[in-house]
């Protein structure tokens, strides 16, 4: 009953001005998003050219582990920059990290690619056009 309402934008005056964009952190964000895709697709690919025969496994965990930080930072205070300096120590370490391992994980994806792909089978693994 005494509980105080607001109509209206609220404006809070001693938020004058934020850090609208870090780019760094965007940059990095989005690399990630595009190798995590890489990854999961050539993972697949190795799977269904039948890599799992020559011990080939998809990067369940580590996928998980990886995407669960990337969307941690993209919380909204993060990927837009208005966040506490702290955040982007941590965040930005832990974006290169990322960005390594998943680069490691599409590479072994490739190669367990070309290896169930090319086993028996003459050419290159990929798609190619059709013939008009």
């Amino acid at each position: 009953r005494d509980l105080l309402t607001w109509r209206g934008e609220l404006y809070l005056e001693l938020h004058r001005g934020t850090y609208t964009s870090h780019a760094a952190n965007k940059a990095f964000n989005r690399r990630c998003e595009l190798l995590l895709r890489d990854v999961e697709l050539l993972a697949a690919a190795a799977l269904a050219l039948g890599a799992a025969a020559q011990g080939y496994r998809f990067p369940r965990a580590e996928l998980t582990k990886v995407w669960r930080d990337v969307l941690l930072f993209q919380f909204h205070d993060v990927l837009p920059g208005s966040a506490i300096g702290m955040v982007y120590d941590v965040a930005l370490p832990r974006y290169a990290e990322m960005i390594h391992e998943l680069c490691s994980l599409r590479a072994a994806a490739a190669t367990a690619c070309g290896a169930a792909g090319g086993a028996g089978r003459r050419g290159r693994v990929g798609a190619r056009p059709a013939a008009s």
